[in-house]
């Protein structure tokens, strides 16, 4: 039973974990380039433009600092 007890327990390694991130910043980086093009094809006002860069900016700042953090060891759980 303990046995089975282990494999219900998801576990991920360092590295699938910086993956993920990373896959994550991909995304937001793809969204970020959709939204300049939205922009210059004027199907995006400066305030929605201004609001989402600023935010997208923002999250892909986050994610950067969290891989690095880990890829130095400082890895919060």
């Amino acid at each position: 039973m303990i046995g089975m007890m282990n494999c219900l327990i998801p576990t991920t390694s360092k590295a699938a974990r910086i993956s993920t991130r990373e896959n994550k910043i991909q995304e937001r980086q793809r969204t970020l380039k959709q939204l300049v093009t939205n922009k210059k094809a004027g199907l995006v006002g400066i305030d929605e433009f201004e609001t989402r860069y600023r935010k997208l900016q923002d999250e892909l700042t986050e994610l950067e600092t969290i891989i690095y953090n880990m890829k130095l060891g400082t890895d919060v759980k």
